[in-house]
């Protein structure tokens, strides 16, 4: 399970704890949500326009971005939550 920090009406998701083997195209955020990382923030370096090849760690940024709903379905998934 991946727990995050994230405001509805921001476009920033923090992960707090996920597994580290995890890419971007296992979440596979955009297909199940239609929210799209477009930035992730590795500590103190960013990956501008990720591919699905990016490996996420623990206290990894994301900034998504997609419709309110998008993003609400995107926190239910990252969050466990149906």
């Amino acid at each position: 399970m991946i727990g995050i920090v994230c405001d509805l009406h921001c476009p920033t998701v923090y992960i707090t704890n996920i597994t580290p083997t995890r890419t971007l195209a296992d979440l596979n955020l955009r297909g199940i949500t239609g929210a799209s990382v477009i930035a992730i923030t590795h500590g103190k370096q960013g990956v501008v326009v990720p591919t699905g090849k990016e490996r996420l760690q623990e206290g990894d940024i994301l900034a998504i971005t997609g419709t309110e709903e998008a993003l609400k379905l995107s926190k239910q998934l990252l969050l466990g939550r149906e």
